[in-house]
């Protein structure tokens, strides 16, 4: 029980720490900044241990490799692979944003029509 009081009270403290700017707003629109400012935080984090977890991998893939090397029958070779290709993944992730964008369509770089007719329904409505 003791435990257990602990982790919910740490639970709770986490909880007003991260709200709290969220408490003192005048608009919603000030509501949404600071709770987004919250989620480019969470991202940031989750990416950088994407990264940690997927260079981990690849270590313990070259070490599973190496006890391979000296002994194949304690070690299999799909295991090492394993590794190497989640941490390959992993360390994937934080450069998807990259190549997908914001909305992960690579659709959306593409290069718009400039060429319209004078009566085109289409033609963007600047000049």
């Amino acid at each position: 029980m003791k435990c257990n009081l602990k982790w919910a009270s740490f639970l709770l403290m986490s909880a007003c720490l991260i709200a709290s700017p969220a408490w003192a707003v005048d608009s919603l629109g000030a509501l949404a900044s600071h709770l987004s400012l919250g989620a480019a935080l969470v991202t940031r984090v989750m990416l950088a241990v994407c990264l940690t977890v997927g260079v981990t991998l690849l270590i313990i893939g070259y070490t599973q490799y190496r006890m391979h090397m000296l002994n194949p029958k304690a070690v299999p070779l799909g295991i090492p692979f394993t590794y190497w290709v989640l941490g390959i993944a992993l360390c994937g992730v934080p450069f998807f944003d990259y190549y997908l964008g914001e909305t992960g369509s690579p659709l959306q770089y593409q290069h718009e029509k400039t060429d319209y007719l004078p009566k085109d329904i289409d033609a963007p409505l600047h000049h």
